[in-house]
């Protein structure tokens, strides 16, 4: 007498079991089989016993096919091929994303993760209306969300990820981002420089702030009474050449700008002998 296994039908991450017996004299013993194209039988390593339990399947072992084969002195008998079906694990997040924040400019990251069988794709999103209309951000398709070069305009900005598999999909809670802006600060002043008629002279002069701010170089002849912009000296080091002893007495700053405001850096003097 025998109870012939049956097919069975698990979800992905769950343990399958197959169940048989036999009877003979002397007491046949079991050795489950893997059934292949051909057909191919590849003996299941430890599996001697009349039931098969398949621990934690994989969506991956999903049609896979058995077969018990018993044996004694007498013989051999095989059951019938029974099939094992997996049904997909639905993503589940295990890990939202959570709200961060950073300086414009600057750079701020999400991170988020689910679990899933099959492995489930990812794809963020952002709302820019309090989540009213969400939008899928181009390429955003790993399991972090990195965003560079943020502007104030992105403060408040809401971000999710989606994942999905053929079981299913499943969202994320929502993060928020804060963009935070800091007005300039001069940590570099220029330095009073005094050289002969036709010489070169260099100013230099730094800030920090967020977003970087952008500079401009002033000049005044007056001692500091009215200040004119210099075109083009757009950069941290302003380069005066062929001075002569008409500009002695000009002083020179630099100007920090943002959207956060505005750093005037010291005046410096230029002194110019003759040759």
């Amino acid at each position: 007498m025998a109870l012939i296994p049956q097919d069975t039908t698990v979800t992905a991450g769950e343990s399958a079991t197959f169940t048989s017996s036999a009877t003979g004299n002397p007491a046949p013993t079991a050795q489950w089989y893997r059934v292949t194209g051909g057909p191919t039988f590849t003996a299941v390593p430890g599996a001697t016993s009349p039931n098969l339990t398949l621990p934690a399947v994989r969506y991956a072992q999903n049609g896979e096919q058995y077969v018990v084969r018993y044996t004694n002195a007498t013989g051999t008998s095989n059951s019938g091929i029974v099939t094992l079906t997996v049904l997909p694990a639905a993503p589940r997040v295990v890990t939202s994303p959570s709200s961060s924040s950073g300086l414009a400019g600057g750079t701020a990251s999400f991170t988020a993760a689910a679990s899933g069988d099959p492995e489930p794709s990812v794809q963020w999103s952002s709302s820019g209306d309090g989540g009213v209309t969400w939008t899928q951000i181009p390429g955003a398709t790993t399991t972090q969300l990195a965003l560079t070069d943020l502007r104030s305009a992105q403060s408040g900005t809401q971000y999710r990820a989606e994942f999905t598999n053929v079981g299913g999909s499943a969202v994320t809670r929502v993060a928020v981002l804060t963009v935070l802006t800091q007005a300039p600060r001069v940590t570099s002043d220029p330095q009073d420089v005094t050289v002969r008629s036709g010489a070169t002279v260099t100013f230099t002069a730094a800030a920090s702030g967020a977003p970087p701010p952008v500079v401009t170089w002033q000049r005044s002849r007056d001692h500091g009474r009215t200040w004119v912009t210099i075109p083009g000296a757009d950069s941290t080091r302003l380069v005066v050449g062929g001075v002569t002893q008409m500009v002695t007495g000009t002083r020179y700053r630099a100007v920090f700008a943002n959207e956060a405001g505005t750093a005037e850096s010291r005046a410096a003097t230029l002194s110019v002998r003759p040759r």
